[in-house]
């Protein structure tokens, strides 16, 4: 997953697909093809916000020194599920 996966456009996109599965309003096959859009919208909204806490780190408004480490490190091993 590239950092782009992470702006506010795919965070809502995310969400609104988590809100479709838990509903049961999303026309996919399977409970396992559920369980891999869930995981992935899951790992787009983590990445989203582990994002906006590194920028406001970086801008200081946040005191959390660790923020945009744990950004790094979650890009570093976030991946589609397929």
């Amino acid at each position: 997953m590239t950092e782009e996966a992470f702006d506010d456009e795919s965070a809502l996109w995310a969400l609104k697909q988590l809100t479709a599965i838990v509903t049961d309003d999303i026309d996919l096959e399977s409970d396992f093809l559920k369980d891999i859009a869930r995981l992935n919208a899951l790992q787009i909204l983590e990445g989203y916000f582990l994002r906006v806490e590194a920028h406001r780190e970086r801008e200081g408004s946040i005191l959390d020194a660790g923020a945009t480490a744990r950004y790094c490190k979650f890009l570093e091993s976030a991946a589609w599920v397929d």
